[in-house]
């Protein structure tokens, strides 16, 4: 990985662990075209660059856009078998799906980020997946399957 690469993906990944979602999105088409570079020798890095700006930019309601890099993320990931990486990928999926209110494609995507977390020994994403699942059935007045996960 070049310098300025490492430098782009170092200060992407500060900024979205600080929740400072504007400058993230700010940084969108430099972020864009290092996953672009990256997306051959190092997919890990490419996808967890499109996950952080497709988080970024949910969070920011453009959906469309953010929703978008979340799946080029998870094509990618599966694509190069980094199992850890789709798992957080799914998460992500999860959450914003949810807040769109699309249940259904949300507890796929919980479902198979439960799954990786469990494989992985991943505590913490497995109770995410679980506490996702669970918001998720109760929006569908699933409250059986909810009170079983929570």
């Amino acid at each position: 990985m070049l310098e300025r690469q490492l430098q782009v993906y170092m200060k992407i990944n500060e900024l979205h662990s600080s929740s400072i979602h504007e400058d993230v999105v700010k940084m969108a088409e430099e972020g864009l075209a290092v996953a672009g570079e990256l997306r051959s020798a190092r997919p890990a890095r490419a996808a967890m660059i499109y996950r952080m700006l497709g988080e970024c930019l949910c969070k920011l309601c453009e959906y469309v856009k953010g929703l978008r890099l979340l799946e080029q993320a998870r094509a990618l990931a599966v694509e190069a078998g980094e199992r850890s990486v789709l798992g957080l990928v799914c998460l992500s999926l999860g959450y914003h799906q949810r807040g769109q209110g699309k249940h259904a494609k949300a507890i796929v995507e919980y479902e198979l980020a439960g799954e990786i977390a469990v494989e992985l020994g991943y505590r913490r994403g497995e109770a995410i997946a679980i506490s996702g699942l669970g918001l998720n059935y109760m929006s569908l007045k699933q409250y059986d399957k909810a009170v079983e996960l929570l």
